[in-house]
C-alpha cells in the first residue's frame, strides 16, 4: 500500500525520496545486480555529510569520474603486499596532471616485464 509521513522499520526511515539510518553502517546486498539508474545525465553524487566531493556521470554517452572540490586530486589507490599505493594522482590544481607511482609501460606483455 501507499505509506504517507513515512515508514520505520528498527532505524532506519523512508519517506518520500529518501531512507534515513540513525546509526551505524547501511549494506546493500543482493543475489543479483545493483543497478543504478538516474535520467538527469545518468548522474550518481558523492557526499561526505553535506560536502559533495565526487560523481560519475554520462557526458555524452561516456563515462565521466569527477573530482568536483575545487582543486582536488582524483587519486587511483590500490592495494600492493599489504600496504595502499596511490597508483596515479591526477593533480587537480595543475591542470590534471599525472603522477604515477610506478613505471609507465606500453605495448608489453607479461614475459617482458
Amino acid at each position: 500500500g501507499t505509506f504517507t509521513g513515512g515508514v520505520v522499520v528498527d532505524n532506519i526511515t523512508i519517506d518520500g525520496t529518501e531512507i534515513d539510518l540513525s546509526s551505524g553502517d547501511l549494506t546493500v546486498d543482493v543475489a543479483g545486480r545493483i543497478d543504478l539508474s538516474a535520467d538527469d545525465n545518468g548522474e550518481v553524487r558523492f557526499f561526505d555529510g553535506s560536502s559533495q566531493y565526487g560523481k560519475i556521470s554520462d557526458d555524452s554517452d561516456r563515462l565521466k569520474l569527477m573530482s568536483v572540490i575545487s582543486d582536488a586530486d582524483l587519486i587511483i589507490a590500490g592495494n600492493d603486499g599489504g600496504s595502499e599505493i596511490s597508483a596515479v594522482t591526477f593533480d587537480m590544481s595543475e591542470g590534471g596532471n599525472a603522477t604515477f607511482g610506478g613505471k609507465i609501460q606500453a605495448g608489453v606483455t607479461a614475459s617482458d616485464s
